[in-house]
């Protein structure tokens, strides 16, 4: 009968990061007597504990492979995990995501039939690629040149080496590029939302975020 609590990793971070978030959570809920699990992991070709390619196992190029769709089948993977496991004894399942991993988990919510998760909560959450790595890279659209057939290689973004003409062609593959595909995945998705957006963010923009949560169920 526990709550399952999924925190998958913000930009550039392995799941150390949310150590002291599992923390709380799980001395809040055993304060009220009431059962949890919290599960941190860290992903596929990025930074930390998971699979990598030999090529990106030196330091700095860790995420130089990482593309958003595995970030997808990643959280897939481990929902899967919590709900088919009898050992964890699952009953409800939230999602908790932080910044570009709002991208990833959009993705996988609208493409979720099975009603095995129960809620998701966003937090400073990016709300499509394109602004993400336009405000991050100092207003260089690397998603709309693409687009274009530009091509960019290797590029830091906020400490993180990514290939962005690998990252930017998944995306288009898997519709994830544009405020259009958000606005396309949230009237897909059926989990109650909760989005905290900082008051005096100057990366993410309020009235993109808005718009996209006006997609879908309101209620």
């Amino acid at each position: 009968g526990a709550t399952g609590v999924v925190l998958p990793n913000g930009w550039g971070q392995t799941k150390e990061a949310l150590l002291p978030l599992a923390r709380i959570l799980v001395s809040t809920f055993r304060n009220a007597d009431e059962p949890i699990l919290v599960l941190r992991y860290d992903g596929v070709r990025r930074r930390g504990e998971s699979h990598n390619d030999p090529e990106c196992l030196l330091p700095g190029r860790t995420d130089e492979h990482f593309v958003f769709s595995q970030g997808v089948r990643d959280l897939e993977t481990v929902v899967s995990h919590l709900q088919d496991g009898p050992e964890f004894g699952v009953s409800k399942l939230v999602i908790v995501s932080f910044s570009a991993a709002a991208i990833e988990v959009r993705k996988a919510l609208a493409l979720d039939t099975s009603g095995r998760v129960d809620g998701w909560v966003s937090v400073v959450g990016s709300p499509d690629l394109q602004s993400m790595t336009r405000a991050i890279s100092g207003g260089v659209d690397f998603v709309g040149g693409i687009e274009r057939g530009l091509a960019f290689g290797k590029q830091e973004l906020l400490g993180v080496t990514v290939d962005i003409d690998r990252l930017g062609a998944d995306a288009a593959e898997h519709a994830m590029s544009f405020l259009e595909d958000a606005r396309r995945d949230m009237a897909e998705i059926e989990v109650p939302i909760t989005w905290f957006h900082g008051r005096y963010d100057a990366w993410v923009d309020l009235d993109r975020v808005r718009d996209i949560l006006s997609h879908g169920d309101t209620r």
